[in-house]
């Protein structure tokens, strides 16, 4: 019931040439385990313990997110070929059409020197990561997913929700375990209209403090 097969739909290819190599998108779907996650009553996930908690990690639905991986020889493609061919395709879905979200897979980005020259060559604003996250700079606009307790969870959540930017790209996750993504556009009107008021009326302010001598760390406040 949770499989999902990662069949190529090729509804749009999107394609970067340079110096004489070619990169191909091509759209396709998530690649879904037959295996379902099971979540209810894990240890340190809040709320785990009600019975109204899901089961199991729900399968991505039809449209979201967005998946493009690379297609052909792909093993002289540079960093840079890579970031041309997915700024297209940030364009068309991102700010042409208003999608979500999009997600990258197969492509030649093992380092993280090598990630970092692509996001620098996307044609985006960056800025600097400034954040309450337990996390470190592994190079120039790229930081580790969560340097906190692997047996930590880290639940569904929008990238610096206190800030008036938001990024434009996720950061890149970290090997093994599990990355949710939420499409909160649709998480919004499930919510108490009268909580969703009273959030737009008073505003929020967060106060978070961590360790101060923890690497990575610092004390925040909003």
């Amino acid at each position: 019931m949770h499989a999902l097969a990662k069949v190529l739909r090729f509804r749009q290819i999107y394609t970067s040439q340079q110096l004489g190599s070619v990169l191909n998108l091509a759209e396709t779907k998530v690649p879904w385990s037959a295996q379902a996650v099971p979540i209810r009553g894990r240890p340190l996930l809040v709320g785990s313990d009600s019975p109204k908690f899901p089961e199991f990690l729900a399968p991505p639905r039809e449209g979201f997110p967005f998946v493009y991986e690379s297609a052909g020889d792909v093993s002289a493609t540079t960093p840079e070929e890579c970031a041309s061919s997915m700024s297209k395709v940030i364009n068309e879905l991102l700010r042409k059409r208003d999608e979500g979200g999009v997600l990258f897979q197969g492509l030649p980005i093992s380092t993280s020197e090598e990630f970092s020259r692509v996001v620098q060559n996307l044609g985006l604003k960056v800025s600097l990561y400034v954040g309450n996250a337990i996390r470190h700079q592994t190079n120039d606009f790229v930081y580790s997913a969560s340097d906190q307790p692997p047996e930590w969870y880290i639940e569904a959540h929008n990238e610096l929700a206190y800030t008036n930017y938001f990024p434009e790209k996720p950061p890149r996750p970290g090997a093994g375990g599990e990355s949710v993504i939420t499409d909160v556009r649709d998480i919004l009107p499930r919510l108490d209209g009268d909580v969703v008021e009273k959030f737009r009326r008073l505003g929020i302010m967060y106060t978070h403090y961590v360790p101060t001598r923890t690497p990575g760390a610092l004390a925040a406040k909003g």
